[in-house]
């Protein structure tokens, strides 16, 4: 009866065990991605492009002591990014955007549209257009350009429609990421 009892305890520490590890359903490049993006990241550097009709903004920011953001992914899939900046008065604000992540192989997907960053990461339609005139979100995407121990890239587009649909307006961000 004793080793019946070892035999069970041990099968249900097993089993016990394997269902708290994260579900990948046995992929093995998203078990690597998982374990790799665990941790904070800081942003180093931020490429911006917009496009309206046949105008364009390409603009890179790198942040300051004033102006500086991170990202932390958690092993419980969740995810924490924040903006720092200075406000009036010699004060600073933040900017926080947090969500759930999760991995398909190497397609990589988070609940929220975008990333705050040094241009809180959604490139704004006023920037190419003066026109007043409301956009609607159509597309979005994003994915990891790359993920190393020590480096994250991660590039979001998003496609906007304005004039009722006549027009489109073309907005990304490409983030890059050191470990913390």
């Amino acid at each position: 009866m004793r080793r019946i009892n070892f035999l069970f305890v041990t099968v249900l520490l097993v089993c016990g065990s394997a269902a708290c590890k994260k579900a990948s359903n046995g992929d093995p490049v998203a078990n690597k991605n998982y374990e790799l993006i665990f941790g904070k990241w800081i942003l180093q550097k931020q490429h911006v492009v917009i496009s309206l009709s046949s105008k364009t903004i390409d603009t890179i920011y790198t942040p300051s002591i004033d102006d500086h953001a991170d990202i932390q992914f958690n092993q419980d899939n969740s995810y924490a990014n924040a903006k720092y900046y200075p406000t009036s008065g010699g004060n600073f604000g933040q900017a926080v955007l947090v969500g759930l992540y999760g991995f398909a192989g190497s397609a990589f997907s988070m609940s929220n549209n975008g990333i705050v960053g040094l241009r809180n990461g959604n490139p704004t339609f006023a920037d190419a257009a003066n026109t007043g005139t409301a956009a609607i979100l159509s597309a979005y995407s994003i994915k990891i350009t790359q993920l190393t121990a020590t480096n994250l890239d991660i590039q979001v587009l998003y496609t906007y429609l304005y004039n009722s649909g006549s027009q489109t307006f073309n907005a990304g961000s490409d983030f890059y990421f050191t470990k913390d």
